[in-house]
């Protein structure tokens, strides 16, 4: 876009502006012209997930759940985030602003800091007279602090924040005695973060319903960020699955400046056969390695799939008609994507395609599925939603 000149990239951008509003204007004017309820929102805010489903064509991937949501939505093909860093993605996302508008490119600041004025995605619509109700990593931890609670959240329950002794593997290395980045574990599914933050959702629904008032919920889920610590049965799911791991593409592009490559975050994978390794951009992992991390990422997008299925069959249960749909938006998306070794690297703070394509698909009522490769960004959310 850029190489083809200001005229056609202006286009672009008026291109994916025209079909995200779609969204919101479809629904907007329908509501004009009925008289309806407003509508919900219910969000599905992924951490790390590049677009690794089925609907997306990974061959791989086994997400029923996700895929059935994109048969009904709006799909975006071509969605990317503002900048592949966690923190400034998520203040971008969530206040509407780019990051240059903030001036937030780090873990340092946050919008509340630089931009005091600014009225975050969740704060607007609590203004609004919603029920807004967040659990997990919606918001970057501590950026701003306690998840925006006074100014975003409404008062029904507190934010469940997300608690990191809960997204650990238990499991070391004996030699590196570090933490396996694969594991597959045992235990009841609420000892895992993203269970808790599924049921949050529900009974946020739940709560709103109780009180017919219109919600905001968004459930920020933190698989398959690293490490890949879900229950077993996901894991085994790909237990006889080939996976193809990237070839071609596994090392660093030739004459490709170091300032483009990252391991930041990264620096060592660790396995239980593999042990301990050193992430280097002129050394890619041992393919048999590439496999099983390839194995565990996979098994983290399962386990997300069946607990997004999970809180959308209660959002159909909470609906007075058994069916959510005719007044409940729903988005998924991620804040920035992931490399899997390719171009050697296995983080995300690139501006490679795999570290900046996020999957984006918005099911609203009234508005027809469909899949478009118009370019979008993850700053075009807060006003088709607003």
């Amino acid at each position: 876009i850029e190489a083809a000149g200001p005229a056609m990239h202006r286009r672009a951008r008026r291109l994916a502006l025209t079909a995200l509003l779609a969204v919101a204007a479809g629904n907007k004017h329908h509501h004009k012209k009925s008289h309806e309820p407003t509508k919900n929102v219910l969000w599905l805010l992924v951490d790390d997930l590049r677009p690794e489903l089925g609907n997306y064509g990974s061959a791989a991937a086994r997400t029923p759940r996700l895929d059935a949501l994109a048969a009904e939505s709006v799909v975006f093909d071509r969605a990317y985030c503002q900048l592949t860093v966690c923190a400034p993605s998520r203040n971008s996302f969530m206040s509407g602003r780019r990051p240059d508008s903030l001036r937030v490119y780090n873990f340092v600041d946050h919008f509340r800091a630089t931009t005091p004025g600014a009225i975050a995605l969740p704060e607007f619509f609590r203004l609004k007279g919603y029920v807004t109700l967040g659990a997990g990593k919606t918001y970057q931890p501590g950026k701003p602090p306690d998840y925006d609670a006074a100014r975003s959240w409404s008062r029904e329950m507190p934010y469940l924040a997300l608690q990191k002794n809960l997204t650990r593997c238990s499991s070391r290395h004996g030699a590196s005695n570090k933490f396996l980045d694969v594991c597959p574990e045992g235990g009841t599914d609420d000892s895992f973060m993203d269970r808790r933050t599924a049921d949050y959702a529900k009974t946020a629904m739940k709560i709103a319903r109780t009180k017919r008032a219109p919600f905001f919920v968004a459930a920020g889920f933190y698989r398959p960020h690293l490490r890949w610590h879900v229950p077993k049965r996901f894991y085994d799911l790909y237990a006889s699955t080939s996976i193809r791991t990237p070839r071609k593409s596994r090392f660093a592009p030739a004459g490709m400046p170091d300032v483009a490559w990252a391991n930041e975050g990264c620096h060592t994978m660790t396995t239980a056969e593999h042990g301990t390794r050193t992430v280097k951009k002129d050394a890619p992992l041992p393919e048999a390695m590439v496999a099983e991390l390839w194995r565990g990422y996979l098994a983290c997008v399962s386990w997300v799939d069946y607990l997004a299925g999970d809180v959308l069959d209660a959002a159909d249960a909470l609906a007075p008609s058994g069916d959510a749909r005719p007044d409940t938006v729903v988005v998924l998306s991620s804040d920035h994507g992931f490399h899997l070794g390719e171009q050697a690297s296995w983080t995300k703070h690139t501006l490679f395609e795999h570290s900046a394509r996020v999957p984006l698909a918005i099911r609203a009522p009234g508005v027809a599925p469909r899949r478009t490769g118009a370019l979008a960004e993850l700053t075009d959310l807060y006003r088709t939603l607003a």
